[in-house]
């Protein structure tokens, strides 16, 4: 699947989606540990990545500036991909279910902007088109004051 061309750019669609990621493990992912299908230590890591992942898109929705995470960049790119791939996988089997459809393509698209930004390099997308879209609105300021 494809980021949803939709989606791009929709800071506020990607922010609930990378929320409803985290929820969805704080709330499902302690039953798979007591069912024995994931270790606790599994699902630390997952509500980690996930939380970071939320607060991120979280900032870019404010236009707030990123703190330091509880997971890095490769960690949260490796995490989508297998939301990514889950994400699909359920999609697929119910292909009549829209909200399942639009929810895997913006997961699509979160792993899209997780990408590194250019070949060889480690920072993920968003975190320089943020950063350029947080310096842009620095420069608009001036101009804005003097009119």
């Amino acid at each position: 699947m494809t980021p949803g061309t939709n989606d791009i750019g929709d800071w506020p669609a990607l922010r609930a989606t990378a929320e409803r990621i985290r929820d969805d493990r704080a709330r499902s992912d302690p039953a798979a540990v007591e069912a024995g299908r994931m270790t606790k230590e599994a699902a630390r890591a997952r509500v980690r990545v996930a939380d970071a992942l939320a607060t991120l898109w979280q900032c870019v929705a404010e236009h707030r500036d990123i703190p330091e995470l509880a997971a890095c960049d490769a960690e949260i790119r490796a995490d989508l991909a297998t939301a990514r791939a889950a994400a699909e996988r359920v999609s697929a089997a119910r292909p009549d279910h829209v909200p399942l459809a639009l929810h895997a393509a913006r997961i699509a698209t979160l792993a899209h902007y997780h990408a590194p930004y250019r070949a060889g390099a480690h920072i993920a997308l968003i975190r320089f088109l943020h950063a350029c879209n947080q310096q842009a609105r620095v420069d608009r300021e001036p101009r804005r004051a003097a009119a």
